[in-house]
């Protein structure tokens, strides 16, 4: 999962994404024990998807779905095609489980 997000930051440095990394580990963590913070308010997409990252499964797909509209208004269509490319695999994949099930 890191290399897959890892890929939406290519313009950073390997210190820059894990610096990067372990901020949006440490406010996912403070989402999970104290809920929302008015700082992610100001997050731009791509940190939002990284925050997601961290978060349980269940928790993940109103990120992306925030995620995705900033994208949308910032005009960031790197990030909004790697979503859409994220998320059609996993369609795909889901599709293919159930057909095998």
């Amino acid at each position: 999962m890191i290399q897959i997000v890892r890929d939406l930051f290519a313009d950073h440095n390997d210190q820059q994404f894990a610096v990067r990394m372990q901020c949006c580990s440490c406010v996912a963590h403070r989402l999970i024990k104290i809920g929302w913070e008015n700082g992610l308010n100001y997050y731009d997409a791509r940190n939002l998807i990284l925050v997601g990252m961290y978060l349980p499964p269940h928790c993940r797909p109103r990120i992306v779905m925030e995620a995705r509209q900033r994208a949308e208004q910032a005009g960031d269509q790197f990030t909004l095609s790697w979503i859409n490319q994220l998320f059609e695999a996993g369609a795909q994949e889901a599709q293919a489980k159930a057909g095998a099930a």
